[in-house]
């Protein structure tokens, strides 16, 4: 047995290489766990701060969807109503004031077309009304476990299906799509068309009238900022303020990512008019979504924060190999005093 220096020398030695491999290795792991734990792409710290409060209310006639900032100065809000087949997007830069920009929306009808001479022409149509009977709410978990509330509407021929879904906080929703808080998705579902023509395509008739002239953007905000890919949007803005119809340019007919041909916007006797026009097929699904351009929001997504260090697999593989090197030389020392 080593003198009582010795063995006080060694055991202080295990100490600090047991300690130090603890550092090391716990180290890279909270770093990794502190910075996206629901793993939907967006920080913890900046996806709580963003939070917003949302109230769905639906009745026999549509729904309403109301979501409003927390932490902001000023609190700012968009409402979102559905009755008698338009959908009424206002923006509040101040909660409690009035609206300073807002637009209808609605889809007016599925027409059969097909191509001739480069150009896409009728051979078919149906006006859309909607079976408020069918009006469904529930409630949904993610794909990152946050809460969705959805809301489904059917149109009377029972083609078209409309499912709204809002979330109070960045979320993925169907699909692993990313939707942010100030925004809803608003899916389409079109199935059962019986097509008279055997090359003919079904196009979703879309109407917009706002209180700014709406401006198609080929590549949407939320792309922009890296939440999207392959999205267009029509922006309707009131001096720094904007509201926003957002699509993805991919839909699934049968099931099978299809591109989407979207018609420019013309004048129309509701404001001005654009067609979606879908791959043929029976089950076709598009994902657009309705939102605002929330001042409240980057006013607090641009405020300093403070990063958590990302995970660094070098940084943890070397970790590992200091922490098995600090514990051999501890073995080869006490071997070596023991030899003495």
């Amino acid at each position: 047995m080593g003198r009582p220096d010795e063995v006080s020398s060694l055991l202080a030695m295990r100490r600090f290489a047991l300690l130090a491999a603890a550092t090391l290795l716990v180290s890279p792991m909270l770093a990794m766990a502190s910075g996206d734990s629901d793993g939907d792409g967006i920080p913890d710290d900046l996806e709580a701060a963003t939070a917003r409060n949302v109230f769905v209310q639906g009745s026999s006639s549509g729904f309403v969807i109301r979501s409003r900032s927390i932490g902001a100065s000023p609190e700012d809000a968009f409402a979102i109503a559905f009755s008698d087949g338009n959908f009424t997007v206002q923006y509040f830069p101040i909660s409690s004031g009035q609206a300073t920009v807002s637009y209808q929306l609605a889809f007016r009808r599925i027409l059969e077309v097909y191509l001739e001479n480069g150009e896409w022409k009728e051979e078919n149509r149906t006006e859309l009304s909607w079976n408020y009977a069918s009006a469904r709410q529930s409630e949904v978990r993610t794909t990152d476990g946050e809460t969705e509330v959805l809301y489904s509407v059917t149109s009377a021929s029972r083609t078209v299906t409309v499912t709204v879904g809002s979330t109070n906080r960045f979320a993925r929703v169907g699909g692993n799509r990313l939707l942010s808080p100030m925004e809803v998705t608003v899916d389409v579902l079109i199935r059962g068309w019986n097509y008279t023509r055997a090359n003919s395509q079904l196009a979703l008739q879309v109407e917009i009238n706002g209180t700014g002239v709406p401006r198609v953007d080929e590549t949407s905000d939320d792309e922009t900022a890296g939440w999207a890919m392959n999205e267009s949007s029509v922006k309707v803005s009131s001096l720094q303020d904007s509201l926003f119809f957002a699509w993805d340019r991919m839909a699934t007919v049968d099931g099978v990512p299809t591109p989407v041909d979207t018609t420019p916007l013309e004048p129309s006797p509701d404001g001005v008019g654009m067609s979606f026009v879908y791959g043929r097929g029976n089950v076709i699904v598009h994902d657009p979504k309705i939102g605002a351009v929330s001042n409240a929001f980057w006013s607090i997504w641009s405020r300093p924060t403070t990063t958590a260090p990302a995970f660094d697999a070098t940084i943890y593989v070397l970790g590992i190999a200091v922490a098995a090197g600090l514990v051999g030389v501890t073995v080869f020392l006490r071997r070596r005093r023991r030899t003495e």
